[in-house]
């Protein structure tokens, strides 16, 4: 019988391991990248988490706003006396902004800013002979504040309805 020796070759006696150690650098690595692309979504979902609840927010402070100039009862039935620098009215608008667990406050102040006569030659201030008509100016602050997530917007609006004139002034600050 014929005994076979096996040959070893010299730099087999070098490579001991290295594919293990190689593999487990690479899997390391691979999951350091996977984790850190994990917090990165994390993040990215809270921000839009966030701008999200702040367009709500948003939209329900404009909502505010608009339902003052629809209703148009409160700046319509501002007294025509010569009442200067009357105080802001607010209005309260909690219930009608509830979206299921998100419950939304928002409230509109109406502040008097003075008037502004029409300039002559405007169709409305044509006819001399009759009453003067001007441009009575408010200025409609929706506030909307969200409990639950500490949102709070403030949108200041501007804005006039033409009226008798009547000589008040107002205290509102430049825009």
């Amino acid at each position: 019988m014929r005994q076979f020796q096996f040959m070893r070759d010299p730099g087999m006696l070098r490579e001991q391991g290295s594919a293990l150690l190689i593999s487990l650098l690479l899997l390391v690595a691979i999951s350091v990248i996977g984790l850190s692309s994990l917090a990165g979504t994390a993040t990215n979902e809270i921000i839009a988490s966030n701008m999200h609840q702040r367009s709500i927010g948003f939209q329900a402070s404009e909502s505010a706003i608009r339902s003052v100039w629809t209703m148009k009862d409160l700046l319509e039935n501002t007294p025509e006396t010569p009442l200067n620098d009357p105080p802001a009215q607010s209005i309260s608008m909690s219930t009608e902004f509830d979206q299921g667990p998100v419950d939304i406050e928002a409230t509109a102040k109406v502040q008097y800013c003075g008037e502004n006569s029409l300039p002559v030659g405007h169709s409305l201030s044509a006819d001399e002979s009759s009453m003067k008509l001007a441009a009575q100016i408010f200025n409609v602050n929706g506030v909307a504040t969200i409990d639950s997530t500490n949102v709070n917007t403030d949108h200041l609006q501007r804005g006039y309805i033409v009226r008798p004139e009547s000589g008040r002034t107002g205290n509102c600050p430049a825009l």
